[in-house]
């Protein structure tokens, strides 16, 4: 049997895994960089030396302490290693690019990597299907603390850049209050010369990760949509479901064991989270936008539970 699914997967991997990916490392990093990058729209057209730079180093750094990782019980990223994730979402927010490129460009590199470490170690011997099974989880759970250090380094950096003046969220309030477009003059001394139309339903998410409620209460209501005829039983399941598989980068194993649940039961309800949700649960922009939605309400539950507590 296959080793149980914890909170440090990549302890359960080969040891040889490491030594037969090590010598390929700078190719693997300098395709892995390539690929994401073309791979990724929003990356593709950028013609910058710094930005290819910065994928280069990302790439490399994940690579390695992926490496360092096999067979040891140590937590994904300590700090030094945490910063270059954060710093890579941090650099998405200032270049106001929203954060799904950086997500699918992850996705795309846990693809790659589970091809080439499995490519590797088929190379030496055999290799088990249990071993697989324990690279994969390894890999999802890796990708998903990378992940998890660049949303971190988005929303810090919007929220510092909310910080720097009043004239953004004077803007957003004025958008989400319903009184109408400020005139041709007022808009541009807020938002800068010859801003163009500004649609606040383009940037509900932004304005959420500043700390705008009125933004929230909008984006929470669009995406919970689906699951608003359900009863409220069946509706907190899907969504404590939802939550779990959002984070969790679809892995099922993982969900189940967080949840306390048989996996056919994650099965059950992620089949019933398809049918009301369909293509969305593909598009990265829309699991981003669910991913913020129920994360604020988990925020608000806990706030009314300490109130009610104290």
């Amino acid at each position: 049997m296959s080793s149980p699914v914890s909170a440090t997967p990549w302890r359960h991997l080969p040891a040889d895994l490491a030594a037969a990916m090590r010598p390929q490392l700078p190719d693997t990093v300098a395709a892995v960089a390539g690929a994401v990058t073309e791979a990724t729209p929003a990356f593709a057209g950028i013609a910058d030396d710094k930005f290819t730079r910065d994928v280069h180093t990302a790439v490399q750094v994940a690579l390695d302490r992926f490496l360092d990782l096999v067979g040891t019980g140590e937590p994904a990223l300590p700090p030094r290693f945490r910063e270059v994730f954060v710093g890579l979402g941090a650099a998405e927010a200032r270049e106001d690019r929203g954060p799904e490129a950086l997500l699918a460009a992850l996705r795309m590199a846990a693809r790659l990597l589970l091809r080439t470490a499995s490519r590797s170690l088929a190379r030496l011997r055999p290799v088990e299907p249990e071993e697989l099974i324990d690279l994969s989880d390894a890999v999802s759970a890796y990708i998903a603390e990378l992940a998890a250090a660049s949303t971190d380094g988005y929303a810090l950096q919007l929220r510092e850049q909310a910080g720097e003046g009043d004239r953004r969220r004077h803007l957003a309030e004025l958008l989400l209050r319903g009184d109408g477009l400020p005139s041709a003059e007022l808009a541009g001394g807020l938002v800068g010369p010859a801003p163009g139309p500004v649609f606040v339903d383009d940037h509900l998410v932004a304005l959420t990760l500043r700390g705008e409620q009125r933004a929230l209460a909008v984006l929470t209501e669009r995406r919970l949509a689906p699951l608003s005829q359900l009863r409220p039983a069946q509706r907190e399941n899907l969504l404590g479901t939802l939550y779990a598989w959002l984070r969790h980068w679809g892995s099922r194993a993982e969900v189940a064991t967080e949840l306390f649940v048989h996996p056919q039961t994650v099965s059950y309800r992620l089949k019933r989270l398809r049918e009301l949700y369909g293509d969305d649960l593909d598009d990265p922009a829309a699991r981003f936008e669910l991913l913020v939605v129920l994360t604020g309400q988990l925020a608000t539950s806990i706030r009314k539970a300490s109130g009610t507590s104290a």
